[in-house]
C-alpha cells in the first residue's frame, strides 16, 4: 500500500519466489531453451523436458529394437547413449519407468564428464525421486554440469543457492551462476538476474542492469519479466517513466494468463493510466 492510499503494483519479494520452473511434463531431451509450462513456483528448477536443441528421444519402428541397440552401444561404455537410456527409464518409454535404472545409467555417463546426464542426476537428487532427497548431492552435480556451460544446471545451481541457509556468500555466487545461465539466452535466468539487481540480492542494487534483463527476458514472452518491466516505466526505474508502455507490458503478461499482470492492467484502468 502506498502513502496515498492506492495500492501498487505488485512485486515479488525475494529471489527464491521469481525463480520459476520447466516443466517436467514431456518425454525428451533437457536443454537450455526449454519452455516455461510451470511458473513462478519457489521450489521447482530444471528438469528433463521437452527441448530445443538436442535432439529428443525417438522410440522408432520397433520399441524393442531401439531400447536393444542403445543398451548395446550404451553397455559398450559410449555415454551420449547411456545418458539417452537413462532418459528411456526415467520417462518409462519403451521401457519399464525406473527412476533407480535412470541413476545408474545417467551416473555411468556422468562419471565420463557429460553435462547432461550430471544435470539429470541432480535433478534425481534433488527431488528426491526413486531416494530420499539429498541437496548436497544434487548441487555437487549441478555443478559439475554448470562449470560445463550448461546453462539449466547454472540456473537449478543459483536456485539451490538462493534457498536456505541464505548468506552473502552464496548469493554473490548464486548472481554469478545467474549471469553465466541469463548469458545463454535462459529467459527465466534472465528475469531472475534483472530482480537482484532491481533488489540487490548478491549484487549492488542498479536498476539500469535490472530493466536491461526484465526486458530481455520480456522480449522472450517470460510473463513476470513483463510485468517487472511495466513497473519499471510505471515508477520510472531505470527507464523514462511511461505509462502508455507499462499498460503495454502488463497486458502482454495478462494475455498469458498471469494473475499478477491481470491485477497490474486493472489497477492501470482503475488510477487512469495508460
Amino acid at each position: 500500500m502506498r502513502r496515498d492510499g492506492r495500492r501498487s503494483a505488485p512485486v515479488v519479494p525475494h529471489l527464491a519466489a521469481i525463480i520459476t520452473a520447466i516443466s517436467a511434463g514431456s518425454p525428451s531431451w533437457p536443454d537450455a531453451a526449454a519452455a516455461d509450462k510451470t511458473p513462478y513456483s519457489a521450489s521447482e528448477s530444471c528438469a528433463p523436458v521437452a527441448c530445443q536443441g538436442a535432439s529428443p528421444v525417438q522410440v522408432s519402428k520397433s520399441t524393442v529394437e531401439e531400447v536393444t541397440r542403445l543398451a548395446e552401444s550404451a553397455e559398450r561404455g559410449d555415454p551420449e547413449t547411456q545418458a539417452r537410456l537413462g532418459l528411456l527409464y526415467y520417462e518409462g518409454t519403451g521401457v519399464p519407468q525406473s527412476y533407480e535404472t535412470a541413476r545408474r545409467w545417467w551416473r555411468r555417463a556422468a562419471t565420463q564428464g557429460h553435462a547432461r546426464a550430471q544435470f539429470c542426476l541432480g535433478v534425481l537428487y534433488d527431488r528426491g525421486l526413486g531416494m530420499d532427497r539429498q541437496p548436497a548431492v544434487a548441487m555437487e552435480w549441478f555443478r559439475q554440469a554448470a562449470q560445463q556451460d550448461y546453462p539449466p544446471a547454472q540456473f537449478n545451481l543459483a536456485v539451490m543457492l538462493s534457498e536456505e541457509p541464505r548468506t552473502p556468500d552464496r548469493a554473490t555466487e548464486a548472481v554469478s551462476w545467474l549471469t553465466k545461465a541469463a548469458g545463454s539466452g535462459m529467459a527465466k535466468a534472465q528475469a531472475n538476474l534483472g530482480w537482484c539487481y532491481a533488489e540487490g540480492l548478491g549484487v549492488s542494487p542498479d536498476v539500469t542492469k535490472a530493466e536491461r534483463w526484465f526486458r530481455l527476458a520480456a522480449e522472450q514472452g517470460h510473463a513476470l519479466a513483463q510485468v517487472n518491466l511495466g513497473n519499471c516505466y510505471r515508477e520510472g526505474r531505470g527507464v523514462r517513466r511511461d505509462a502508455e508502455e507499462a499498460l503495454r507490458w502488463f497486458r502482454k503478461a495478462a494475455a498469458q494468463g498471469l494473475a499478477d499482470g491481470q491485477y497490474s492492467v486493472g489497477l492501470c484502468y482503475l488510477e487512469g493510466r495508460g
